[in-house]
């Protein structure tokens, strides 16, 4: 019987890790995605803006319908495995990875950034152990089918939020219509606080912003306790 070195195994899961996130090592042979470099789940969402993130691709603001809510899953799922090749507990209430649904763009390019970190973390901590016990090993094998997964996942959910034309910004109320929103995102307005510089009247003549949406934001504003400027 033949046995499989640690390091042809470990080398292997690499790898896949790899191709799974970064991209194929050689866009020459891949395993499962295309062969175009940068393809992984990191390309993917690299030129997605938070508004695009944090939109929900059905509509129904359920926990895992927005990019925001996978991207945050994976990277709770590759801190897990990071916490147990520690010698952490590891967290079997796989719920709680779905609390996340929305990011402004600060929370947004924190969510990618962690997201690669503990990808790259658990990559060269198997690359580098020098034993895998075979919990650990399941573990890291089982990482690699569901990041497969989850890319494909967000492929189509991407292509779906594009589809749908530009997304508030989750410090914008749902409802505006595009032109408003483009009105509104275009003069540097993303979210309330920002709106609450403004007068009404200033809002009131940018082209496309008509007065559902005024009432709109009015509402929106009363709710978080702002109001135009006098």
């Amino acid at each position: 019987m033949t046995t499989v070195p640690l390091s042809t195994l470990t080398g292997a899961l690499c790898d896949l890790l790899t191709e799974a996130y970064d991209g194929p090592p050689d866009p020459h042979g891949t395993w499962f995605i295309d062969n175009e470099p940068d393809s992984g789940i990191l390309g993917a969402i690299r030129e997605l803006s938070a508004a695009e993130a944090s939109r929900s691709v059905d509509g129904s603001g359920v926990p895992g319908s927005t990019i925001a809510a996978h991207v945050e899953h994976l990277r709770w799922s590759l801190a897990n495995a990071n916490g147990a090749m520690r010698g952490e507990a590891y967290q079997f209430n796989w719920s709680e990875s779905w609390n996340t649904l929305e990011a402004d763009p600060a929370r947004w390019n924190k969510l990618r950034k962690d997201l690669r970190r503990e990808y790259l973390s658990l990559r060269d901590a198997v690359r580098d152990a020098p034993d895998l016990p075979d919990e650990y090993l399941l573990g890291v094998m089982a990482l690699i089918p569901h990041a497969a997964f989850h890319l494909g996942l967000l492929r189509q959910m991407i292509e779906r939020v594009r589809l749908a034309g530009p997304a508030a910004d989750p410090g914008l109320p749902e409802g505006l219509s595009q032109p408003a929103l483009r009105a509104l995102t275009g003069n540097g307005i993303h979210r309330l606080e920002q709106l609450a510089a403004f007068r009404e009247t200033d809002i009131q003549k940018m082209h496309g912003v008509g007065p559902r949406a005024i009432q709109l934001l009015n509402q929106a504003l009363a709710a978080r306790g702002l109001s135009f400027k006098p």
